[in-house]
């Protein structure tokens, strides 16, 4: 789930002006910080949405059904994602970058969720995150998330 006004199809802008199709306006990291500061203001705004969220994990380990409700939702979250971050229709996000791009920006959208939630003060703002993912990159290598194939995603 993105936050109002961000949108995951390609060229729409979001009411925080941060648009999905690249190369329109505002350079790559810009639009990736500002789509993060959308996000974070959703922290607060929706509060109760996203507590809600929270508490729904937590129920989906007493019900089969439930968690699989959730887990859908997480697949259908992570292709939205990557295509949103890649500037495309979620139809054409193959299987490969929902699980590499889309899981992995879904899991930065749910711990910095749950840091906003518990301690909104001390919880990074959107340059944080990005500065906080170049020093992850440096860490990582140069590897693009293009190069990985399906067999390394499954690992």
């Amino acid at each position: 789930m993105l936050p109002s006004g961000v949108e995951s199809s390609s060229g729409v802008e979001s009411s925080s002006g941060v648009e999905s199709s690249s190369g329109v306006g505002q350079y790559e990291a810009e639009r990736y910080e500002a789509l993060w500061a959308a996000v974070i203001q959703s922290f607060t705004d929706d509060r109760s949405l996203w507590l809600a969220t929270l508490e729904a994990l937590v129920q989906a380990e007493h019900s089969d059904d439930l968690r699989r409700y959730l887990s859908g939702g997480q697949v259908e979250g992570r292709r939205g994602l990557a295509a949103l971050l890649r500037g495309t229709l979620e139809d054409e996000v193959d299987d490969a970058t929902a699980r590499t791009l889309g899981a992995t920006q879904l899991a930065l959208f749910t711990g910095l969720m749950t840091q906003w939630l518990t301690d909104p003060d001390q919880a990074p703002r959107a340059p944080e995150v990005v500065t906080g993912l170049r020093a992850l990159g440096g860490i990582v290598g140069p590897r693009t998330w293009s190069r990985v194939s399906s067999a390394e995603s499954d690992a």
